[in-house]
């Protein structure tokens, strides 16, 4: 049983080993959680297909839940940060809450996890629950 569901409100868009997406049209919030190691191809294919689901439901904050992440290539972290960071911004995406493990929050930064072009075109901020995200959203 995933734990991330924490408005009733939301939808299971994607539920699959490596990849979890939920929705919640009516917040305009989608959360999704890399488990395990992730592939270059996977990382890549899996940010197009949340990709899409942000322009369908016209999704404005993220809530990327990486405490189950293991970890990927700096090819990937590049990607991130030089790529995926423009298609966000460029389909409307405001906010990002990054979820981490309570253990990694005071070692985890921003900018060297995710790049710095990503934070500067982003509001980003760290959590230790997707609670504490969608009180961040609400501000």
């Amino acid at each position: 049983m995933n734990t991330m569901n924490t408005e009733k409100e939301t939808v299971v868009a994607i539920d699959e080993s490596k990849l979890y997406v939920e929705i919640n049209p009516d917040k305009n919030v989608l959360m999704y959680q890399w488990k395990g190691h992730i592939l270059d191809e996977e990382t890549r294919e899996g940010f197009l297909r949340i990709l899409n689901l942000i322009k369908k439901h016209q999704i404005v904050n993220l809530i990327a839940d990486i405490s189950q992440f293991k970890g990927g290539s700096i090819k990937t972290a590049k990607w991130v940060d030089e790529q995926w960071s423009e298609m966000l911004k460029g389909n409307g995406v405001e906010k990002i809450a990054i979820v981490v493990p309570e253990s990694a929050f005071g070692e985890f930064s921003n900018s060297v996890a995710l790049g710095q072009k990503f934070v500067s075109l982003l509001e980003v901020e760290k959590f230790t629950s997707s609670a504490e995200a969608y009180a961040w959203f609400e501000k």
